[in-house]
């Protein structure tokens, strides 16, 4: 009897079972905006987010009221990424049982196709401009005692971030951290009674918490800039901004500084800029909600050279986005678009026959796009070196 050789359909639910397992950060971004992109999308193209000011509420004087205009502003989701893992495959692999196949071809490539996601979204978490916890005000130690993750939480509850749900994404080194403190692992003093599984650690502080490999913790040296003050008022939605009167005559601000502005709050650069004569141009990464005035004093958070690294953030889902849509399926060759319903990731499948390789491929790819879009509801957790 000859062998059964495996189906599209059987290879594609395998894979997206493994995406599935492989993955922080589809989990924890939203994931709203997906609907408006359709089968067919590609690489650059962009939703446009629209965003609200802060509501102004004012107290009624018993004879007048103020009646104040909606400000809006957009913010762009950019599918950015393409990830692709093409295999070439025999018949002999064909016929293998799904679980070998799962393990023998589609696990490596899928793992990695996996990783490769996770850090890209990771990334995202450096535009942050918050910084959470001892490290607010200058970088410091990661928080290591209920007191300093006590800090933490004090962050997001300043900035007003709703309590439910809340994130916590950790570095190895801030889950060695995290594990290194008694209080943090003896679940009859926290009130938690779940196991630890895979990548999540139990609820802390409210915040539940996962580790995540592949967060950039490379060391990040700051721009040599401390501190400046805007040359002109700049209108909400603005994402370039004058200067002039800067602290250092040549002084420089890297791609993720982060600066706070007086009277608005914080913002991370976009691009490196070098300033002359004490005046330069900066770009910010989240366009501005609020327009700024002239003369308003900024600052960098521990500019003038220093080094830091990111191991992790605390934040709401609605802080950052995530979005992985449907590729078109091609006429000419047996594929599968697969969805899972419990995620919403999407993976497409082809197979076709390659004349030059005389072979078969089966080719597995994805499109994804990650930004963190409201600056106001999360923190990065940052470590001084």
């Amino acid at each position: 009897m000859a062998n059964a050789f495996l189906t599209v359909n059987e290879i594609a639910n395998e894979a997206l079972a493994l995406l599935r397992s492989n993955l922080v950060v589809p989990l924890l971004f939203s994931r709203r905006y997906e609907a408006d992109l359709n089968a067919g999308s590609k690489v650059g193209d962009t939703i446009r987010l629209r965003r609200r000011s802060q509501g102004v509420v004012d107290e009624y004087n018993g004879s007048s009221i103020t009646v104040r205009d909606i400000t809006e502003t957009s913010h762009s989701v950019v599918l950015e990424k393409h990830f692709d893992a093409s295999i070439k495959v025999t018949d002999k692999e064909m016929t293998l049982s799904i679980k070998d196949f799962s393990e023998q071809v589609l696990a490596p490539r899928i793992v990695e196709m996996g990783e490769k996601v996770d850090a890209y979204g990771l990334g995202k978490l450096l535009a942050i401009p918050n910084v959470a916890g001892p490290s607010e005000a200058a970088p410091a130690a990661l928080p290591a005692s209920i007191s300093a993750m006590a800090l933490v939480e004090k962050t997001l509850n300043d900035l007003k971030v709703p309590n439910r749900p809340r994130y916590q994404i950790a570095s190895s080194l801030y889950k060695a951290t995290i594990l290194g403190v008694d209080s943090f692992t003896e679940v009859d003093k926290r009130g938690d009674t779940d196991a630890m599984e895979q990548a999540r650690i139990n609820m802390l502080f409210g915040f539940d918490t996962f580790m995540a490999q592949n967060v950039d913790s490379t060391t990040f040296t700051t721009g040599t800039q401390t501190s400046a003050v805007t040359n002109g008022a700049v209108a909400a939605g603005a994402t370039s901004i004058v200067y002039d009167g800067a602290a250092v005559a040549a002084g420089t601000l890297k791609e993720n500084d982060i600066i706070t502005i007086a009277g608005y709050g914080k913002a991370v650069i976009a691009a490196d800029s070098v300033a002359t004569a004490s005046a330069g141009t900066l770009t910010i990464k989240e366009p501005l909600r609020e327009a700024v005035a002239d003369g308003v004093a900024f600052t960098v958070y521990d500019g003038g050279g220093n080094t830091r690294q990111c191991h992790g953030a605390v934040f709401h889902p609605d802080c950052l986005a995530f979005i992985a849509v449907p590729l078109a399926q091609p006429t000419a060759a047996p594929s599968r678009y697969v969805q899972d319903p419990e995620t919403g990731l999407s993976l497409r499948l082809v197979f076709d026959y390659d004349r030059d390789l005389k072979s078969d491929v089966l080719s597995i790819d994805l499109l994804c796009g990650a930004e963190m879009i409201d600056g106001r509801l999360g923190a990065q957790v940052v470590l001084n070196i």
